[in-house]
């Protein structure tokens, strides 16, 4: 990693989030990808940077006496911060990420941005082939999880800015695809207009509705 993209990548944190995953512990950060052309500008104290830099959400699981295992890697971006107050240099939009345990399995969710107006909040749990979009538009929100007591269903409680907090919460149900195993996959209560399905099979709408 050339050293102006390390002190980048310093400035701007990788989203370091755990998670238990039985006696073992599985570890999601963000670091940037090594560049194969022309370096980005990474800014200096005068100037931000003001291009979105390549970067790979990866999920490890480690334990006592084992070597760490890459399980997944989700190509993303770090997007240009959209003002500066002060004096540099700055880093990149951290974003944000956090972890929760459902029905016993580790999760990760984070702020994924396709584009600088446009972040998702996604999830993705060891071996996910990728992430599931759980809840559009989650630009400048921060995500707080609250694990149900019965470890099945986790409230995210979501505020933005202008005092805007909602509500949402994911649960497992069994799906089509694997109640013959008797496997059960994370569902995501939303808006009531909205029901979006995923491969696991996963959904996205209101708690309550039908």
């Amino acid at each position: 990693m050339p050293p102006s993209y390390a002190e980048l990548s310093v400035r701007t944190s990788t989203n370091l989030a755990l998670a238990a995953d039985g006696e073992a512990l599985a570890i999601a950060w963000r670091p940037f990808v090594p560049p194969t052309g022309a370096l980005a500008d990474t800014g200096d104290g005068h100037h931000p940077p003001t291009v979105p830099f390549p970067a790979a959400v990866r999920l490890v699981v480690t334990s006592p006496g084992a070597t760490p295992q890459l399980v997944s890697r989700y190509p993303t971006q770090v997007q240009p911060p959209m003002f500066v107050t002060g004096k540099g240099p700055w880093g990149l939009n951290p974003g944000g990420a956090w972890s929760f345990s459902l029905d016993g399995k580790p999760v990760f969710i984070w702020l994924d941005p396709a584009a600088s107006r446009e972040v998702s909040l996604v999830a993705a749990r060891l071996h996910d082939p990728q992430p599931t979009v759980l809840v559009p538009n989650s630009f400048e929100t921060l995500w707080v999880p609250s694990v149900g007591s019965s470890g099945a269903a986790v409230v995210l409680n979501a505020y933005r800015p202008g005092a805007d907090f909602r509500q949402f919460e994911v649960r497992c149900v069994a799906g089509p695809a694997n109640r013959r195993q008797g496997g059960r996959s994370p569902r995501t209560n939303h808006r009531p207009e909205t029901q979006i399905r995923f491969p696991g099979p996963r959904a996205v709408r209101e708690p309550g509705a039908r």
